[in-house]
């Protein structure tokens, strides 16, 4: 492949019959429900498009028709930290969002949850393997005080997502708020970069997006894939040729699922929901 990757007829033949595979789109619309969809253009960051909806398969044909048309752009696929009862309606014929200023102001109102997101990020693709080793680190500690989380690769490091409803805290999604959750994340992952090296302190706020799980990801001079664990094994294995597109499309078909089928530590019959209380206690949060 050339050294921009967009220009190669290889990468544009890869990236095209990747969103075509039906088990691959299976798998992604499964992270969109209630969720914000954004598709950030890697070659033209203008192009970058957010705050759209994404409910089936033709409406999922029908952003990346807009968008993707004369193999002209190329998108890293996101979705929100945050479930909301209602987003902002998109005129695409204008290409303006209807009433966004407003709902944006009101946001508080129309989320719904908000799950933590801990990104374990590489400063360069050199550091990958070392982050992983951080990513172990971390991980161990999470699974001292079985906190509950998903675990991803995410093309440039490791993704921690906790689910709203295991963080065991019920505070506003009000910014205005004292008691935000964004304020108590943005301590959470103060606490965690003081402990572990490569965590994004950035990582905590309202509008805050994470890569899909089975997208492609798309930088300059490489493609890899967002993919999920699904096994403490899974994870222990890793290595940099489990990134290759080609490799996760290898995989059984019962192996490639979704990591909402795989949380770890997810022992709350025997040990009660909302353990995540207990490491927030250790950290002297709560």
């Amino acid at each position: 492949m050339s050294r921009r990757i967009f220009d190669s007829a290889e990468f544009r033949s890869l990236y095209h019959a990747w969103y075509k595979n039906t088990l691959i789109r299976r798998r992604i619309l499964e992270y969109f429900k209630e969720r914000e969809v954004m598709f950030k253009c890697e070659n033209f960051p203008r192009k970058t498009t957010r705050t759209i909806q994404i409910r089936d398969g033709k409406q999922f044909d029908f952003w990346r028709r807009v968008l993707e048309k004369d193999d002209t752009y190329y998108y890293n696929m996101y979705y929100s930290l945050a479930t909301w009862k209602k987003l902002p309606f998109w005129d695409v014929k204008n290409w303006k969002k209807t009433g966004f200023d407003k709902w944006y102001s009101e946001r508080h109102e129309h989320m719904k949850t908000y799950d933590f997101l801990i990104d374990v990020d590489a400063p360069d693709e050199g550091k990958i393997m070392k982050t992983y080793e951080e990513t172990k680190r971390i991980k161990a500690f999470f699974d001292r005080f079985d906190v509950p989380y998903y675990l991803r690769f995410s093309g440039t490091g490791f993704h921690f997502v906790i689910p709203y409803d295991r963080l065991g805290v019920d505070m506003s999604f009000n910014t205005a708020d004292d008691d935000n959750i964004f304020r108590f994340k943005k301590d959470f992952l103060k606490y965690l970069a003081d402990m572990f090296n490569y965590v994004d302190e950035s990582a905590h706020d309202s509008m805050r997006v994470v890569k899909v799980p089975y997208s492609l990801a798309v930088y300059d001079n490489r493609v890899t894939t967002c993919f999920p664990f699904t096994s403490h094994e899974h994870f222990l294995s890793f290595d940099m040729g489990m990134t290759k597109p080609e490799n996760v499309l290898s995989r059984r078909k019962r192996d490639l699922k979704g990591d909402c089928f795989f949380l770890f530590n997810d022992n709350w019959r025997t040990k009660g929901k909302n353990r995540c209380v207990d490491a927030f206690r250790y950290l002297g949060m709560l």
